[in-house]
């Protein structure tokens, strides 16, 4: 089962093992925003996440999403909520 873990208010952890992504039928390697596939599967880990973890609003818009191997063949799934992290004043346009 996916462990859930928060480190703080504005960031989840999600830990994905091997076995979970070949559920989904993905691989660390083929994991692509390019793929509609891996979008789609990514997304719903993320909407599973946030059932099970409580917040519903666990990502928008400002939601900066990284994706990490684990070594073991999993993924690690770090939401960041960019727009907690700074005021408007100190965001970067570009």
């Amino acid at each position: 089962m996916m462990k859930i873990s928060a480190t703080g208010k504005e960031t989840t952890v999600i830990e994905f093992s091997k076995e979970e992504l070949e559920a989904c039928r993905l691989t660390y390697e083929n994991i692509s925003r390019d793929v509609i596939k891996s979008r789609t599967a990514i997304y719903t880990i993320i909407t599973e996440t946030a059932k099970l973890s409580g917040d519903e609003k666990i990502i928008d818009e400002n939601t900066l999403i990284d994706i990490l191997p684990d070594g073991e063949g999993g993924c690690v799934i770090i939401l960041s909520n960019t727009r907690k992290r700074c005021d408007e004043k100190e965001r970067a346009v570009f």
